[in-house]
């Protein structure tokens, strides 16, 4: 996951588009919303398959996915910040 980090860091801030006047995708952000943080393309990636794992262990019957979501979100969140 460490290495998908790496190349996720260096596509969305050093790598430059030729097509796009020679620029990354977080200058391009840069000049539609001047306030833009690059704290947005520097999250890691999600783990998909440890996501579905948290829907599975919370699920049940009657636990709607409006209540669920939340639930995953914040274990992420939780893994992104610890």
């Amino acid at each position: 996951m460490q290495k998908v980090y790496c190349y996720q860091l260096f596509f969305n801030l050093k790598r430059t588009n030729s097509y796009k006047e020679n620029k990354t995708p977080y200058e391009l952000a840069k000049e539609k919303g001047p306030n833009i943080s690059n704290i947005f393309f520097r999250m890691p990636p999600i783990d998909l398959d440890y996501a579905a794992d948290l829907l599975y262990k919370y699920h049940t019957n009657h636990t709607a996915m409006s209540v669920l979501i939340p639930i995953v979100m914040r274990q992420l969140i939780l893994l992104y910040f610890r």
